[in-house]
């Protein structure tokens, strides 16, 4: 009977601080903020830069193919894909409007 008795008053008491919350937030409104989700969808002009030795620089093209701007952050990886490769891409930091090369 004791063990029966705990286990109603911890279902009680359960019952009561998860009910509560969404009963409290049902009786108010509580303005949420708004979250938005926005995807991202890139071209590249090609997947990888050849880099000529006698050539001062290199180039290719990045096109942003959605309908908002989105801001683009370069780096540049050796073959193993984890250690960065003795180069640097300007600008760093990019904003690309939308629909725009």
């Amino acid at each position: 009977m004791y063990i029966l008795n705990k286990f109603i008053r911890r279902t009680v008491i359960f019952f009561f601080f998860c009910y509560l919350p969404i009963a409290s937030s049902e009786s108010k409104k509580i303005e949420q903020p708004l979250l938005t989700q926005k995807y991202y969808g890139l071209r590249l002009g090609t997947t990888r830069v050849i880099y000529k030795e006698d050539a001062p620089s290199t180039s290719f093209w990045i096109m942003n193919e959605k309908e908002y701007p989105i801001l683009v952050q370069t780096q540049v990886y050796n073959d193993d894909k984890s250690s960065k490769a003795p180069f640097i891409v300007t600008p760093p930091i990019l904003k690309v409007e939308s629909n725009a090369r």
